[in-house]
């Protein structure tokens, strides 16, 4: 991480095996975040990212307030109330451990009961309650000064398949689409949700047609590759206003990418696509190949400077707002403590799993 950070990369995503406690991840954020200033051209700053989405999704675990699975929030008596009491209650820990940015809240909608990947994660099989209750826990969460990243568009609630493994398709129909995968992420769209998180799922109905970067959007591209699906998340607000926020891919290294695709081509096409940051968690070689194929499209002009420029924008914009400075001080572990896993904080989860969220 910290040759990457130096390199110049402009996040680090946290799993459970860089956890130890949660002061421990206090402390490293912050020497991340010292890293990135002293060694990064013009003292770049350095986002912090994890997936705290809550259930199974979990990377800091106890003493860390354990969060319910997102069904059974929605599941509650009033599931707008509860998602915002858990964004509120993983905000509050989170910035205590100074990550920025949260993968969550899933706005997919659970319509197949043999998705191997979704499920539980999902807040509900019914569209109208997973937006209400994704927009809560958006506000809520960023709130609480950590940015908040709705998924996996355009919608992975209804595959068979995990993409973690491989390629896999959303078959439907643009109408389909419009009345129950989009209508969650416009509902985040318009709570101010800071970024989007595009999955490696094709969906023929949202091709352009259009060949970029070596690829053409032909509806068996991935989204993240496709200009028709990115597109298609840039217009979900409606009317003539575009989203703004970043847009991300899922880990360019999953199944469905790796197993179809050179990531370091990939990458460049995501980029060419009109999604903003790259995730790629795992191999070092690849994250250098990745920013040398992004860094050659955009000099041969492959990449636009529009684009390039519109990316930079809506990422300076994020960090403007939740890109936290690193403390002066060393994090104390006490004090981290009496708010990550506070009593206050596992009242709230525990009066949500006794009363049904009331």
């Amino acid at each position: 991480a910290e040759r990457m950070v130096a390199a110049g990369c402009g996040g680090v995503v946290l799993f459970a095996r860089n956890v130890a406690s949660p002061a421990q991840v206090a402390s490293l954020s912050m020497r991340l975040k010292r890293l990135a200033l002293k060694r990064t051209p013009n003292n770049r700053r350095l986002l912090v990212l994890i997936d705290q989405e809550g259930g199974r999704v979990q990377r800091i675990k106890s003493p860390a307030t354990i969060v319910p699975a997102m069904r059974d929030v929605g599941a509650s008596n009033k599931p707008p109330h509860a998602a915002s009491q858990v964004g509120r209650v993983l905000g509050t820990e989170l910035r205590a451990m100074g990550v920025d940015v949260n993968f969550a809240p899933v706005a997919d909608v659970d319509t197949n009961p043999d998705n191997p990947v979704i499920g539980a994660r999902a807040f509900s099989r019914d569209s109208q309650v997973v937006g209400g209750a994704a927009a809560a826990f958006v506000r809520a969460q960023q709130a609480c000064g950590v940015a908040a990243v709705a998924k996996h568009w355009p919608g992975h609630g209804d595959t068979s398949k995990d993409t973690h493994v491989g390629a896999c398709t959303v078959p439907h129909s643009l109408k389909r689409l419009s009345s129950v995968e989009f209508p969650p992420f416009a509902k985040a769209a318009n709570a101010g949700v800071a970024g989007m998180l595009v999955a490696h799922v094709s969906c023929p109905a949202l091709k352009s047609g259009d060949e970029y970067a070596g690829v053409r959007d032909d509806g068996k591209l991935p989204a993240t590759l496709s200009r028709g699906a990115v597109d298609a998340l840039r217009r979900i607000s409606g009317a003539n206003e575009r989203y703004r926020g970043v847009v991300f891919t899922d880990d360019m290294e999953m199944g469905a990418m790796v197993k179809n695709y050179g990531v370091a081509l990939a990458s460049a096409a995501a980029v060419a696509a009109g999604c903003d940051a790259i995730l790629m968690c795992h191999g070092e070689q690849r994250q250098k190949d990745a920013i040398d194929s992004i860094t050659d499209a955009a000099a041969s002009g492959v990449i636009s400077e529009q684009r390039m420029a519109e990316a930079h924008a809506n990422l300076d914009a994020l960090m403007d707002r939740y890109c936290a400075p690193p403390p002066m001080e060393a994090p104390n572990a006490e004090h981290v403590l009496t708010i990550v896993g506070s009593a206050e904080n596992r009242r709230i989860v525990e009066a949500l799993l006794r009363d049904g969220g009331k």
